[in-house]
């Protein structure tokens, strides 16, 4: 595995749905078909993938938040469809953000966040 490209991988996913949501538009007013419907049980499974992720687990948003070349603009870009979900990660890190630096000494913090991303 290339250096970086694990963390890169749940990126390339963003893409993949809005890929999947490109396609359905382009064929919504066509008859059902089986490329119809495996797009939109792609668009299923996607949108139940992202939701998880950022549901259950704020270690994906504050990774991508402190990632000095990706940080909250990130979602902002790609999930610019979705505002509720840019809401939802900016809330999850604010949280966490809050919760660890009641914990931690400032010097201590980033250190501190870093090692509980791992």
């Amino acid at each position: 595995m290339e250096n970086g490209e694990r963390f890169g991988g749940d990126f390339k996913h963003a893409g993949g749905l809005y890929f999947l949501l490109m396609r359905q538009a382009e064929v919504k007013d066509e008859e059902d078909s089986h490329y119809k419907i495996g797009i939109a049980l792609g668009i299923e499974k996607m949108n139940a993938y992202w939701t998880k992720l950022i549901n259950n687990s704020c270690v994906y948003t504050v990774a991508t938040i402190l990632h000095p070349s990706l940080n909250l603009s990130w979602f902002k870009y790609h999930w610019r469809r979705w505002p509720e979900w840019i809401n939802r990660a900016q809330k999850q890190f604010d949280a966490f953000y809050e919760r660890e630096s009641k914990i931690h000494s400032p010097a201590s913090l980033l250190s501190t966040i870093v090692m509980s991303l791992f």
